[in-house]
């Protein structure tokens, strides 16, 4: 807003420029009361609808100002239409400044009135704002591979199952295939990740499930396989006994391993195998999460005796985190940037003494810098287990405008990219086990993500026409059916969507014929677009389109 091209747009306009200040002002207290309200881990409901109506708010005066800033560089783009045009010209301006002063006042009294409301609830935020902030220095190292801090209390598990990256399993099977199944069990989609990992060739294009089905058990006919199944919630026994199928045709002496957390899982296989084993993982010993705490929070140099002060508090919290690995990581990673007993003392107070992993993995989001922090809840967008590659992330958050401009001549990219690792390195994001190129976020991190950012992202899935936008969505993910491919389908979408005509983010999972007719008629309404990007099944390519 103090740029050359806004300040002359103001001097030769009819914009009230006190407002403006005014709420540039309002807006830096509003978004370190934000800060501070996340912060205080607010639980109670009033609260937490005050917390969402001031973000609303926040994301109106933001979209504001890109109206005015949007307007300022049109007329200077105007300067120079010749006479016929100025007339009009100034026509429009009238009715933009109109508008603008009137939006303005209703902006300021909205803040206003929700600032009154903070006070009578009691939360006496601002008292916090002097505050100095605590150190969010990056840690210096690059991002850890894979069992690079070794495995810690899983010996005896290690002897009764399979371990997929291990020279004697190699030796043992002709082909292995590990597949991230997550909550949704498409089979399609999982026969076609275990067909590309088995074969030297991709398969993109198949006329069918049947036929895609016919081509891997040819692949595997003969052979012993080892396929693992990460992380499996479906029972349905007619979804297993159409994906086992193809499987069948492997060599005796092939194996599957499927991790769950439902024992009924379990229970669907045996359906279809005489012999099964059940392998339960328990939580891991007091010292072996004392260690691995250790490990993450010093970077592996657990030897240093300067590190005994933080012995005592140090048991404490890795008896808070419930035997729980995930946790253990997320909060070690936490620690590492936490260099005195004191700061250590205040992650131990604020871990609430229950089984609620949220509840702990929060305080990982809570130390995070307020840039990293919009990046990461920007992830809440996503279904659960979506895989994605760094550079496409990075380049959505530099859409939206999440990148802050670095001051030693680095481009956004490399800034973003920096964002990036540091969100790896307090393991908010993990490698694919599918894929070595990609990501994704464990479970309970997604569940975290979608925690955070609430209404203001959304998932609208198939054809449900009980399904309704949220007022305050931003961010918006549409996940398409097999069947939505109908006119009938496009005509729903347009309903659905059109309402929503503060978003800033338009995904679709899937590219569909006829999909322009939407786009067109749904593209006008979304004055304050960022990002559109459009996935296309062809190839394993992909579609981006972004709006600046």
């Amino acid at each position: 807003m103090d740029s050359p091209e806004i300040l002359a747009f103001f001097m030769g306009r009819k914009l009230n420029r006190a407002l403006v200040r005014k709420l540039k002002i309002t807006m830096i207290i509003v978004n370190g009361l934000i800060d501070q309200a996340e912060e205080k881990q607010i639980v109670m409901r009033s609260e937490k609808k005050w917390l969402d109506e001031l973000k609303d708010a926040a994301y109106e005066a933001d979209d504001l100002f890109d109206e005015i800033a949007y307007e300022a560089l049109r007329s200077k783009l105007n300067a120079g239409s010749v006479a016929r045009k100025v007339s009009k010209l100034f026509s429009s301006h009238n009715s933009f400044e109109n508008a603008m002063n009137a939006k303005l006042e209703e902006i300021l009294e909205l803040l206003e009135c929700l600032l009154r409301q903070m006070n009578a609830l009691g939360l006496n935020l601002k008292d916090d704002l002097g505050d100095e902030p605590s150190s969010h220095k990056t840690p210096t190292t690059s991002v850890i591979p894979y069992g690079h801090f070794g495995i810690y209390g899983r010996e005896h598990d290690r002897q009764n199952i399979h371990v997929y990256y291990d020279k004697q399993v190699d030796r043992h099977f002709d082909l292995k295939a590990w597949v991230y199944v997550s909550e949704e069990f498409n089979v399609f989609k999982i026969t076609t990740d275990i067909y590309n990992q088995v074969s030297s060739e991709d398969i993109y294009m198949v006329k069918g499930s049947k036929e895609l089905q016919l081509e891997l058990k040819q692949k595997l006919k003969g052979k012993k396989f080892l396929l693992v199944l990460d992380d499996v919630w479906s029972d349905e026994l007619t979804e297993w006994e159409s994906l086992l199928e193809p499987l069948e045709a492997g060599r005796q002496g092939s194996k599957i391993v499927v991790t769950t957390h439902k024992e009924s899982v379990a229970s669907a296989m045996q359906h279809y195998h005489m012999h099964i084993d059940i392998h339960n993982l328990e939580k891991l010993s007091d010292d072996n999460c004392r260690h691995l705490l250790e490990t993450y929070a010093f970077h592996n140099q657990v030897s240093h005796s300067s590190h005994s002060v933080f012995e005592d508090v140090g048991k404490k919290i890795a008896e808070n985190c419930r035997g729980l690995p995930l946790v253990l990581k997320t909060v070690g990673s936490l620690l590492r940037s936490k260099r005195n007993v004191q700061e250590w003392e205040e992650i131990l107070k604020n871990m609430l003494p229950s089984d609620n992993i949220l509840s702990t993995l929060k305080l990982s989001y809570y130390s995070l810098p307020s840039h990293l922090k919009q990046c990461f809840a920007y992830c809440g967008i996503f279904p659960k287990g979506y895989e994605f590659y760094k550079e496409d992330l990075v380049r959505l958050w530099m859409a939206e405008g999440f990148i802050i401009e670095a001051k030693d001549g680095n481009d956004n990219e490399v800034v973003g990219d920096a964002y990036f690792n540091d969100l790896v390195s307090r393991s908010f994001f993990q490698m694919s086990g599918g894929s070595q190129k990609c990501f994704v976020m464990h479970d309970h991190i997604y569940d975290l993500a979608k925690s955070i950012s609430g209404e203001f992202c959304f998932m609208m899935e198939g054809k449900d026409s009980s399904v309704e936008v949220p007022s305050k969505t931003r961010y918006l993910y549409v996940r398409h059916g097999d069947s939505c491919h109908s006119h009938g389908y496009y005509k729903f979408i347009i309903e659905k969507v059109n309402k929503s005509q503060v978003l800033r983010t338009f995904f679709s999972d899937k590219y569909f014929h006829g999909s322009y007719r939407v786009m067109h008629a749904i593209l006008p309404k979304f004055k304050h677009l960022r990002v559109l990007f459009l996935y296309e099944y062809r190839k394993k390519s992909y579609l981006i389109q972004l709006a600046i």
